[in-house]
């Protein structure tokens, strides 16, 4: 018996039916249990069901699952680990100056002056009353002297409300002096004045004091450091102090970390230098360590800023990254964290750093190694393409919507000059659809800030043209007209070598090679070699470039120039359009794949909002009605006549002429052509 037979069955039991029970219910459903697994199958496709989960993927996500709660704790212990060793340094401080000592001294100054200040006002309440009691029980004709008692009375209260006010604001000015004056001495800075480490931020950020509960030290430092982060230097944080003996007697750096840390912190650049070359691999293992155990800002800031020295001092000290003594360290994931959580010079160097470390790991003959693994190692490999795709997530993100005003776009555009430069890269940020968010960049510039970022944004165009999907979608932007015209008036060298180089290897395109005439090209390939240049590999770029205009204007015919304008919708009176040779000669080319370029012409009458491509279109409609047999039928049953009518009421003349010429053609037929044109 089936699984749906004993339910049913169940059910007839239940309800007290007779064994040969109701008549059951059609319900167009077919007991499963007689049908074969082929026409289960059949019924789970025809259902359209959404994917179930299998038991391997339900147990790979509870895993993934687990590993995030560890790692948020992991996260929460490790902040109060580190708060509880600021508390622990401040409070041996303090107990080291005698702080809390005089603060109890002090406290108990106070309750003693307060205690004799509330004995005082009871005496004179009690010598007051005796008075009032003695007066008012000697006569009623001493009314007068009464009230005179009164108002004495009063003014001595109000007196004493006063001066009781001002001992507590002289109070108040000692306590702050004091505090001042304790954290004049040696040791590590109390978060209470956590902003004199942005000192060049003055009023600014001290101002705000009074809007977050300094009671909270966390909180009062993250409101403190996340003001003003975007403008700090390396050099401001590299003169902070930082605390290493706390991080070790927390555990959160190791001895041997200490001792490497106090050897290069604070030491000449020279000094340096002489380490690192040392012992490059371990210094470089103690800063990934701190980079991944400790969330604090100040400190994540530092190490930062020692990193992006070393590196600009000597880029080529990124391959220490990849040294074989850390093939076990994860080298890319703090900064790719950081990159997401801090603020924005944390933001900033982790990028700059990043960039470099990827651009430097070593490479071999099948594929991208990392850390002096074997080529053959898939999973490092794809730890790699992740890192990549996450920091191209991140540059096109600065490109869209900027975190600084000033200095995210020409941080993702320095990035990705460097990262471009690898096939993977340029494939994934043409997926991402990176690339229009470049073009809007390209413009004449006059400053030097933004001739740099002009010079990395043509560099990006120049590593792009060497993938041909990157060409293709090239092709059908804007982006041709705009290197045009900045090379035709920019005087920088490098500015215009690189353009150059870009328009050499996009003018095998035909697309391409078409615009490029039209703007005018080949003329100013010829006024830019007029003039001294001083760069060999210019000068050939040049020679090289007009060479293959040359050549493509001779291959390059009139209608295949003429199909590659109104593929792209760029219509325009060039001379083609009212010669009637050209439409004598390369009629029947219209019939070309179903008559492609028709369709296209009335595509432009629908869709463009430019009056000369709506003349130009009209008037192409009307030749071709002239010149071909069937040039009215084919017209018609294109559909074209409706649209064509709708342009007779536009507002621009010359699209009303042109369109009254192709109504007036398609009606009365060909015959009557020499008639109208005249």
């Amino acid at each position: 018996m089936g699984k749906n037979q004993a339910y049913k069955a169940m059910q007839r039991a239940r309800l007290g039916s007779s064994s040969a029970g109701p008549e059951e219910i059609e319900d167009g459903m077919t007991d499963g249990s007689f049908h074969s697994p082929e026409w289960h199958a059949a019924r789970l496709a025809s259902l359209k069901t959404s994917h179930t989960i299998t038991w391997e993927e339900f147990k790979r996500k509870q895993k993934e699952d687990e590993l995030r709660r560890d790692e948020l704790e992991a996260d929460k212990d490790r902040m109060m680990r580190e708060y509880r060793a600021q508390l622990d340094a401040e409070r041996a401080r303090k107990l080291s100056l005698g702080k809390n000592h005089s603060a109890s001294k002090s406290h108990k100054k106070k309750d003693r002056k307060d205690k004799d200040s509330k004995k005082r006002s009871s005496r004179k309440r009690k010598k007051i009353s005796s008075e009032s009691s003695s007066s008012s029980s000697s006569s009623e004709s001493s009314s007068g002297d009464d009230d005179y008692e009164d108002d004495e009375r009063e003014s001595r209260k109000s007196r004493s409300k006063r001066s009781k006010k001002k001992r507590k604001h002289k109070s108040r000015v000692k306590h702050s002096s004091s505090d001042s004056d304790s954290n004049k001495n040696g040791g590590p800075v109390p978060l209470s004045k956590a902003c004199d480490l942005r000192p060049q931020f003055g009023s600014a950020i001290c101002g705000h004091r009074n809007l977050v509960d300094r009671s909270h030290p966390l909180l009062w430092q993250k409101v403190l450091f996340s003001m003003g982060s975007a403008e700090l230097t390396t050099e401001e944080v590299l003169k902070m102090d930082i605390p290493w003996e706390t991080y070790m007697s927390t555990k959160l750096i190791t001895g041997t970390h200490l001792q490497l840390l106090r050897r290069y912190d604070k030491k000449s650049e020279s000094q340096r230098a002489a380490l690192l070359d040392d012992d490059g691999p371990a210094y470089v293992a103690v800063f990934i360590n701190i980079l991944r155990d400790i969330s604090k800002e100040e400190t994540v800031e530092y190490v930062l800023a020692l990193i992006d020295e070393m590196l600009t001092a000597n880029p080529k000290r990124a391959r220490l990254f990849h040294d074989k003594s850390l093939s076990n360290e994860d080298t890319y994931q703090p900064f790719l964290r950081w990159l997401q959580e801090g603020n924005w010079f944390i933001q900033e160097k982790s990028c700059k750093i990043l960039t470099l470390i990827v651009s430097a790991r070593p490479k071999g003959q099948h594929g991208l190694v990392s850390n002096g693994e074997s080529s053959h190692s898939k999973s490092k490999i794809s730890a790699i393409d992740a890192v990549l795709e996450g920091l191209l997530d991140w540059l096109c993100l600065q490109l869209k919507a900027p975190t600084h005003p000033n200095r995210s776009v020409p941080l993702a555009v320095s990035c990705l000059a460097t990262l471009l430069r690898e096939r993977f890269v340029r494939v994934s940020f043409v997926q991402a659809d990176g690339v229009k968010l470049l073009i809007p960049l390209i413009s004449p510039a006059s400053t030097q800030q933004s001739i740099q970022l002009l010079y990395e944004t043509c560099l990006c165009i120049w590593l792009l043209s060497y993938y041909d999907a990157a060409i293709d979608y090239l092709a059908t932007t804007r982006v041709m007209p705009r290197l045009v015209d900045v090379v035709k008036g920019s005087t920088k060298e490098k500015v215009v070598r690189v353009i150059v180089l870009t328009l050499r290897n996009l003018l095998p395109k035909a697309a391409c090679g078409a615009q490029m005439i039209d703007l005018g090209l080949p003329q100013i390939v010829q006024s830019l070699k007029a003039q001294a240049w001083s760069d060999e590999d210019l000068l050939e770029a040049l020679n090289q470039l007009e060479d293959g205009l040359k050549e493509h204007i001779k291959t390059l015919s009139s209608f295949d120039k003429y199909k590659q304008e109104v593929l792209l919708g760029h219509l325009d009176w060039y001379p083609m359009h009212k010669d009637p040779g050209f439409w004598r000669e390369n009629i029947t080319n219209f019939e070309e794949n179903d008559f492609q370029i028709l369709r296209v012409l009335i595509t432009i009458l629908d869709t463009s909002g430019d009056p000369t491509a709506l003349a130009v279109a009209c008037y192409d409609l009307s030749q071709f009605i002239q010149y071909h047999p069937a040039g009215r039928i084919i017209v018609s049953d294109l559909k074209a006549k409706d649209r064509v009518m709708k342009l007779m009421n536009h507002e621009n003349a010359d699209v009303t002429k042109n369109a009254l010429l192709c109504i007036q053609r398609l009606f009365l037929g060909a015959k009557y052509a020499s008639f109208l044109q005249s």
